[in-house]
């Protein structure tokens, strides 16, 4: 049997452990089913599984998608980026105003470019979190959907585009 030891305002308390009848366990947290996922056009690049990766600052492009865009130009990049199972890579370089049309609603984004070893878990891009407060993206995870407006128009799209179908509206009337 273990002691349970805790200092609590600079005083030192001694109890024995619980009973296991005793200790509520927590639950894991439940890990989403699916990822999020969007069709939309990059710089002129048709795609149907550009990721919106909500944990990231930077906007990714694998080096393969940057050939498929015609290799537009690069500049240096002076980051290291961490990726997910904590492996350190510096990006080839990155793309800047990139344009990024949903529907209509078009938005501008720049690209950290990275060459991936491993291409069997390949995504075309990864929009950041960046991106979405820049264009005021509002995220509704309950019903799975992504809003976004221009001065002309908004869309309302699934996160998945095997989910529905997109809605979009025209604002303003004289465009």
């Amino acid at each position: 049997m273990r002691w349970i030891v805790r200092l609590e305002d600079d005083y030192i308390h001694i109890s024995a452990p619980l009973p296991k009848k005793h200790v509520r366990h927590v639950k894991k947290k439940r890990k989403m089913d699916r990822e999020f996922k969007m069709a939309m056009e990059l710089g002129g690049y048709e795609m149907q599984d550009l990721m919106l990766n909500l944990g990231s600052y930077v906007n990714i492009l694998p080096k393969k998608t940057w050939e498929l865009m015609g290799r537009p130009r690069l500049v240096w990049s002076p980051i290291q980026l961490r990726l997910a199972n904590q492996y350190k890579i510096y990006p080839v370089g990155w793309v800047e105003n990139v344009e990024v049309n949903i529907d209509g609603v078009k938005t501008k984004a720049y690209f950290e470019v990275i060459d991936i070893m491993d291409e069997k878990d390949h995504y075309p891009a990864f929009i950041g979190i960046d991106w979405a407060f820049y264009n005021k993206v509002v995220f509704n995870l309950k019903q799975r959907k992504i809003s976004l407006e221009t001065e002309e128009l908004h869309v309302v799209a699934p996160l998945d585009p095997t989910e529905g179908d997109r809605f979009t509206e025209l604002i303003n009337d004289d465009v």
